[in-house]
Order: C-alpha cells, then sequence, then structure tokens
C-alpha cells in the first residue's frame, strides 16, 4: 500500500530521513488498519440484514441507525486507528513486496479473522433482538408474533409483522435501538483490539491512543443522545416497553463486548505469532542473500 503526501521543507531546518520513513511505515500501516477494520464492520452490518432476512425476522436495524453506523460510526473508529504514535519496532521489521493481487493466504487470514471477531458479536446481537420481540409479544395484546411465519404475507409491513409497524410500534423501535447499541458498543471494544495489533490490550492499552479514546467518549455520548431522540419521537413510547425487556438481554448488553474484546485478542495472538514467524524468515533470507553475495 503506498499513498502520495507533499513534503515542505525550510532553510536551515533540521531533516532526520529517518524519522520520515518511521512517519510513513507508521502512517501505512494504520492505514491499512483502518480500513480492514471499515470493512470488517461493514460485512457485519450486512450479515445482521441478511441472517434476520434467513430467519425470517423483522429488519433489525432501521434505514435510519445504519445510516447513522455507516456515516458516523464506524469512519470515526476507523479514523481513530489513524492516530497512533510512531512505534520504533516498525523500522526493524522486514517489508515485503508489493502485491498487485490477493492470494489465497491473505483471503483466508481475512476471513478467519471476521469470522471469530465479528460473527459472534453480530449473532449475539439478532439473538437477542429475537428474544426482546419475543417477551414483546409475551406480554403484548392481540395477535404478535416475533417470526413471519404466515405463507400468505406478501410484504413486512401486512400480514403478521403489521403489528411491529402498528399498535407495537414503540416496542419495535425500543428492540431495533438495543440492538443498535450492542453494535456500537461490540464495534468500540473490537476497535480497542485493532489499536495495537502488535501488542495485546493489557501490555499496551488502546487509550494511549488519545485520538481514539477521546472519538470514543464522543461516540457514545452521542449514541446516548441518538437512543434518546429516536425513542422521543413516538408518542405512544413509554418505560413499559423497556421493562418488558428480560434482565438477561441487560446482561448480555453489559458482559458480551468483554466476552467480543477476549474473542479478538485470540485471534490478534494467532497474528501476532504468525508474523513473528514471518519476520524471522524474512530476516533469514535476507541475511543469506547477503552473505551469498558478500566479496569475502
Amino acid at each position: 500500500m503506498s499513498s502520495p503526501c507533499p513534503l515542505l521543507f525550510r532553510n536551515y531546518e533540521n531533516i532526520s530521513l529517518i524519522q520520515l520513513i518511521a512517519e510513513a511505515r507508521n502512517h501505512v500501516i494504520s492505514m491499512g488498519n483502518c480500513f480492514q477494520f471499515m470493512l470488517c464492520c461493514h460485512l457485519s452490518l450486512s450479515l445482521v440484514q441478511v441472517m434476520a432476512t434467513l430467519f425470517l425476522l423483522p429488519p433489525p436495524i432501521s434505514g435510519h441507525q445504519i445510516l447513522w453506523l455507516i456515516f458516523i460510526v464506524v469512519p470515526l473508529l476507523s479514523l481513530g486507528l489513524m492516530g497512533n504514535p510512531v512505534d520504533p519496532r516498525n523500522m526493524t521489521l522486514a517489508t515485503v513486496k508489493s502485491c498487485d493481487h490477493i492470494n489465497k493466504q491473505m483471503l483466508l487470514h481475512f476471513m478467519l479473522s471476521f469470522i471469530f471477531r465479528f460473527v459472534p458479536p453480530v449473532t449475539v446481537a439478532l439473538i437477542s433482538f429475537a428474544l426482546i420481540l419475543y417477551f414483546i409479544c409475551d406480554r403484548a395484546e392481540g395477535i404478535c408474533y416475533p417470526f413471519d411465519l404466515n405463507p400468505e404475507n406478501k410484504g413486512a409491513t401486512v400480514g403478521i409483522w403489521s403489528t411491529w409497524y402498528e399498535e407495537n410500534s414503540a416496542g419495535f423501535t425500543a428492540a431495533q435501538n438495543i440492538v443498535l447499541i450492542q453494535l456500537v458498543l461490540y464495534f468500540v471494544f473490537i476497535s480497542g483490539s485493532f489499536v495495537h495489533r502488535s501488542e495485546h490490550v493489557w501490555k499496551e492499552p488502546p487509550y494511549t491512543n488519545s485520538l481514539w479514546a477521546s472519538i470514543v467518549i464522543t461516540i457514545l455520548v452521542f449514541q446516548v443522545i441518538f437512543f434518546l431522540c429516536d425513542i422521543a419521537i413516538y408518542e405512544g413510547f413509554s418505560r413499559a416497553w423497556l421493562s418488558y425487556v428480560h434482565p438477561a438481554i441487560w446482561v448480555i448488553l453489559l458482559i458480551w463486548p468483554i466476552v467480543t474484546l477476549a474473542f479478538s485478542e485470540l485471534v490478534k495472538h494467532y497474528e501476532i505469532k504468525l508474523n513473528v514467524r514471518y519476520q524471522k524468515r524474512a530476516h533469514l533470507a535476507f541475511e543469506t542473500k547477503l552473505g551469498m553475495n558478500s566479496p569475502f
């Protein structure tokens, strides 16, 4: 990966070429990290919608919530990954040859990273959504089903799903907002594991990246505001709808982000081992070629 950038030099300034190379390497590594995280988040949002359709569930996140995630939350979290300070160890890394295509090994590593980091929290969020709908239906009056099992249903706004857009719309909005909060928390905790890809969070905490830390605080504050504004537009909404949610859902909401971080750290441990192995091979190959071409 390469990116052009302008350099401005003034007369009598002390310019360190080594420092410029270190800054460039850090920028390129952070950029790749940023785009990988953004791609995985977008795939997760697509996956949760596809899985909801396959299991005959209503949309777990609405259109404006998807826009909130795609244009605000995910880009800001990805931008926070660009704020890492320069790591002097980057200067000792063996560089790879430029590759103009994606090989099978790169694709396999990306898929494994996505499956173990993002698929479990997406699955948990969808299960939580189905359980919330079930608990709401259990207390609602009239016909109400979390799943659309009616073969004569022609669309999302008629038949069994009509209750979610009419008399139970406030409860449905509460369920969607709880799923949205879950996804935001999962993305925040996973991004914390992405901040320092070569060290675990207990060795190098993510808050050492001040840009990422400030962005996370801002996102969490605005997410609370977004939640309050989203439920405030429904006249029939009351705290009773939130009381319908089983306490187990709130426990999952608080605990599973930590489990998600643990999964992400396990994947990082595997990636660190692979990188160390590759660096040893690359250094050995370089020293072997250097010795073969030596005149002594």
